[in-house]
């Protein structure tokens, strides 16, 4: 994801991993996912977002993919300031293999004219960055992790723990331009507990 701040070569870059949950006893797939990570040369930071694959297609969808994107590039903006010149003018993508599909679909909408529209999961940005980016894939295949998290929310919420402890060590740092490690997902209780339990009868 090496990335230069210059005119030459993509400002902002994009990676994906497809993340697989392993059965500790027999070693099958109980869980997969998606790993977006985006890269931003000129304010040094790392954005990351996951999303877990549908059971039964164990796929990612386009929509997943450019929400993900979008909301990337939304904090970006805010973390480049205010003003046209601060806008993402080029985006490389990198990410084929298991999810082509979804990067040809996301790169053909995205390199269209006019302000695109994400939605994903009923929920639509108003404010598109999309629309002023020009993207490209490379031949990069899409590379397959496998973990041993018991569920995607564990795996997820692991994650967001360790890009938020990164952000409190980097705060204590001398650097003149220290880095970032952001985090689009938030941490989400483990499992579903009843609103009534304390409720006395």
């Amino acid at each position: 994801m090496k990335a230069e701040a210059s005119a030459e070569g993509a400002e902002v870059r994009a990676a994906s991993f497809r993340i697989d949950g392993i059965d500790e006893e027999d070693d099958s797939i109980v869980w997969s996912g998606h790993l977006l990570f985006v890269f931003d040369a000129r304010t040094n930071s790392l954005i990351h977002h996951f999303a877990a694959y549908n059971l039964a297609s164990r796929q990612l969808s386009a929509d997943a993919l450019l929400y993900g994107l979008n909301k990337a590039l939304e904090q970006i903006q805010t973390l480049r300031g205010e003003g046209e010149t601060a806008r993402v003018r080029t985006l490389e993508i990198n990410g084929l293999g298991a999810d082509k599909a979804a990067y040809q679909e996301a790169c053909q909408r995205l390199s269209a004219d006019g302000t695109l529209e994400v939605r994903w999961q009923g929920r639509s940005n108003e404010e598109n960055l999309l629309g002023h980016v020009s993207a490209a894939t490379s031949h990069t295949e899409t590379l397959s992790v496998q973990t041993y998290y018991p569920s995607s929310l564990t795996f997820k919420n692991a994650l967001v723990r360790v890009a938020r402890e990164f952000e409190k060590s980097n705060s204590t740092s001398s650097e003149k331009k220290p880095c970032n490690w952001l985090s689009l997902n938030t941490l989400k209780a483990s499992e579903k507990k009843d609103p009534k339990r304390f409720d006395r009868v």
